[in-house]
């Protein structure tokens, strides 16, 4: 994991990550729910009321879950922009209440790090088992912690890691 300008408390350094992936999943999964054949059929600004009495969503990391429980509700607005984007607006309810919005897009590319970027002023994190001792007691436990080595490029990164 790499970050930059993002401040990561010592033994939470994955809550960041933990917490966009969270966010995206639910997002997701109430597009999901307003349009279970996708966003492909939406040709013109639509809205959908999503009234959910028995499912909950659950969503989750290795190290995180989250969700919304049953019962729900939800209003979407979603609108086409180009052939393969949609801007959508959701409002989900479940005691509290919850905006999010953005763009919807299909097939969109993954950021490509450069294999010459610099990496000065990044932070080098590994993600994987982390065991920890609290008192009498062993804390298994999946999270991030800062690399021992750090690398100058995205480059070097990739070969060690064998990527």
């Amino acid at each position: 994991m790499l970050a930059k300008n993002v401040p990561l408390e010592k033994g939470h350094e994955i809550d960041p990550l933990d917490g966009g992936v969270l966010g995206l999943k639910l997002a997701l999964e109430l597009l999901g729910a307003a349009t279970p054949g996708g966003p492909s059929a939406i040709k013109q600004k639509s809205i959908f009321d999503v009234k959910e009495g028995r499912r909950s969503i659950a969503v989750n990391t290795a190290s995180a879950s989250g969700g919304l429980e049953a019962p729900w509700t939800l209003h979407a607005i979603i609108e086409p922009i180009s052939a393969d984007q949609w801007a959508f607006a959701l409002v989900a309810k479940h005691g509290e209440t919850m905006h999010v919005s953005g763009t919807w897009q299909k097939d969109a590319a993954p950021p490509v790090f450069a294999d010459d970027l610099s990496l000065a002023g990044w932070q080098v994190l590994s993600i994987g088992p982390i065991k920890r001792t609290d008192e009498n007691s062993t804390i298994l436990d999946c999270g991030a912690q800062v690399s021992k080595n750090h690398p100058k490029t995205p480059g070097v990164l990739r070969r060690m890691s064998g990527r």
